[in-house]
């Protein structure tokens, strides 16, 4: 019974070492990301422009203004792209990592503007609201909770757009 119990014992423990060094460490993963890293410098520079996708989720319109000719929107705003520097061996079927905004000021991100913006305010209660997934590919998702005031334009385009058709966002 000792060996058996002494044998179960030893191969609960190889199994735990196998299955803790094919783990994946975050932490050093993302420190590993920094060696060598600028985040001043875009991915792929010198050679292809970045495609950079935006997507919004308007959560809320409101203050519309025919006198100041402006409107407010509450929305999650999300920015995808792809950067080669970021991409990792997935391991034990882990294949993302999802981490908070202050991972997000270590990393190029685009300078997406919004045409005619008047104020804008990210949200911030109890943490920023954000978060950026990072895939083992180096497909990049940083999602934002913000408040924008807009300049309308002529109202008679809609709020959406401005008086040429151009959209109101530009990455």
């Amino acid at each position: 019974m000792a060996i058996r119990l002494l044998l179960c014992s030893l191969l609960f423990t190889l199994t735990l070492a196998l299955n803790t060094s094919e783990s994946l460490d975050i932490s050093a993963l993302l420190s590993r990301f920094q060696v060598g890293y600028d985040r001043r410098v875009r991915p792929n520079y010198g050679g292809a422009p970045v495609t950079v996708g935006v997507s919004l989720y308007v959560l809320s319109l409101s203050e519309i203004s025919e006198k100041f000719m402006d409107f407010t929107f509450d929305m999650y705003f999300r920015q995808f792209w792809r950067d080669d520097r970021l991409t990792f061996d997935p391991k034990n079927g882990f294949e993302k990592l999802v981490v908070g905004a202050d991972y997000i000021k270590l990393i190029w991100v685009p300078d997406t503007f919004f045409v005619n913006e008047k104020e804008a305010r990210f949200h911030a209660a109890t943490q920023d609201n954000q978060f950026l997934r990072i895939t083992h590919q180096g497909e990049i998702l940083r999602s934002m909770r913000l408040t924008v005031k807009n300049l309308a334009g002529h109202m008679s385009h809609g709020p959406h757009s401005l008086p040429n058709g151009q959209p109101a966002v530009h990455p």
